[in-house]
């Protein structure tokens, strides 16, 4: 029986990672980038590059995916996947607080998303953008963007889009002292 307990206490102790994870992730999708595929799996796997780079080493060292990913996006006319990089841009920019960068690019690709009526992702444009003017200071254009957000979640019933816009909506009047609102 001391061997059970003592096999059980070794094993909850052990540390399983089934799957990698920060820059021993990022370092495994970049190596995959050079297979040579066009076509939506290496368009999405460019985005995860960027997205998790931008969780581990945010930076303009990204944009060199960013672009390869739109340059195919681009060329097999997906537009999905234009305005999925012209987020990630924004994202990019945003980290550097290059704001104006950031907004340009989300609205870029905003214009795309209404395009192809792409509800959800139209909600995490408009979020984004309004926490850049957020961030920037400008509170009527962040509140403008988050209920832009939370009239559109209402729309096609999306509780985590709603709740996020109205999280953030509360995050402006606290930044402002307006705690009554």
């Amino acid at each position: 029986m001391k061997i059970f307990f003592f096999l059980l206490a070794f094993l909850v102790t052990v540390n399983v990672d089934a799957q990698k994870q920060g820059q021993a992730l990022l370092d495994s999708l970049i190596a995959a980038v050079d297979q040579p595929k066009k076509d939506t799996l290496q368009i999405r796997l460019l985005n995860k590059i960027v997205l998790e780079g931008n969780k581990i080493n945010p930076g303009e060292g990204l944009k060199k995916y960013a672009d390869m990913g739109l340059q195919l996006a681009t060329q097999m006319k997906w537009d999905r996947g234009i305005a999925v990089f012209h987020m990630d841009y924004g994202d990019i920019y945003s980290s550097a607080e290059k704001r104006d960068d950031a907004i340009r690019e989300y609205e870029n690709a905003l214009i795309i998303l209404k395009k192809i009526n792409d509800s959800f992702n139209i909600c995490i444009a408009q979020n984004n953008i309004g926490t850049v003017y957020q961030h920037n200071g400008n509170y009527t254009n962040a509140i403008d963007y988050f209920n832009r957000t939370v009239t559109l979640a209402e729309a096609f019933n999306n509780t985590y889009l709603l709740a996020l816009g109205y999280s953030n909506i509360a995050t402006v009047y606290t930044d402002q002292g307006d705690y009554t609102k």
